[in-house]
């Protein structure tokens, strides 16, 4: 597969195997990607399929669909999200350490 992706040569490339494994996966295999941007569509399918419902209209013009999100799968969503924004804020940090250092 992933000799047939590098021959391709696409411009992005989505990954839908479902959450942890679609990560695990580009992972294990992100050297071996061809260089393209590298999705994973997380609850995109869940949504697609009806199995998901969106947030109402004025948490997501807010951006606060997540608590929706997680009010919907708390003991699902809550660790990923929470994760997320540890992992969030480190990168934030090591980009605005790097940028101020090089300056």
């Amino acid at each position: 597969m992933v000799n047939r992706l590098r021959a391709a040569r696409p411009d992005a490339l989505i990954v839908g195997l479902g959450a942890p494994a679609e990560m695990r996966w580009v992972m294990q295999w992100l050297d071996r990607l061809p260089p393209t941007l590298v999705l994973t569509c997380g609850g995109w399918f869940g949504f697609l399929a009806g199995n998901e419902r969106r947030a109402p209209a004025f948490m997501r013009a807010a951006g606060m669909e997540w608590v929706a999100r997680i009010a919907q799968a708390p003991a699902r969503l809550a660790p990923r999200y929470a994760r997320g924004a540890l992992s969030t804020a480190a990168l934030a940090a090591a980009c605005l350490r790097s940028r101020f250092s090089s300056s």
